[in-house]
């Protein structure tokens, strides 16, 4: 029986790809959202989206995300990514 290990009710989180169209808040606003928060101020906020522009991966930065994949999502570049910001050895 494997647990997940929980703070203050809510599952701990170590990284959040982020889907940048949700039908109730848009991932902007949900990263700004979790920014917000002491809890999650520091948690690694990947974006996903269809929109490939310069000016799009500029807003999700500038809302507060870490990084940027376009989708379709390559897996190897996703593997590198979560490498990278999860600070494991790459392999």
């Amino acid at each position: 029986d494997m647990q997940m290990p929980v703070m203050d009710g809510l599952v701990a989180t170590t990284i959040i790809l982020m889907d940048m169209q949700m039908p109730v808040m848009d991932g902007l606003a949900a990263a700004r959202h979790l920014r917000g928060r002491s809890e999650s101020a520091t948690i690694p906020i990947i974006a996903l989206t269809a929109n490939a522009f310069e000016e799009d991966r500029l807003r999700c930065l500038d809302a507060g995300m870490n990084d940027y994949l376009s989708k379709p999502v390559d897996p190897e570049v996703l593997y590198a990514m979560l490498t990278r910001w999860l600070n494991l050895p790459r392999g």
